[in-house]
């Protein structure tokens, strides 16, 4: 069964790949709304949300 979530999976790993000086100013807009957005769902994250907010965590952690 798919997640509603797994475009945000797919979304955090193709960020990953990519580093923040090689990102579009527009990219680099919706990357920051993005951030912004699983903050604030991993504060109070449902169950259905868990997978996706150890990711924003391990993310954010990243040197």
């Amino acid at each position: 069964m798919s997640s509603p979530l797994m475009p945000l999976h797919l979304g955090a790993v193709l960020i990953v790949g990519l580093s923040m000086n090689q990102l579009p100013m527009a990219q680099l807009q919706l990357f920051k709304d993005l951030n912004r957005e699983l903050g604030v769902l991993c504060q109070d994250p449902p169950r259905q949300a868990l997978s996706v907010c150890k990711l924003h965590s391990r993310l954010l952690k990243t040197p």
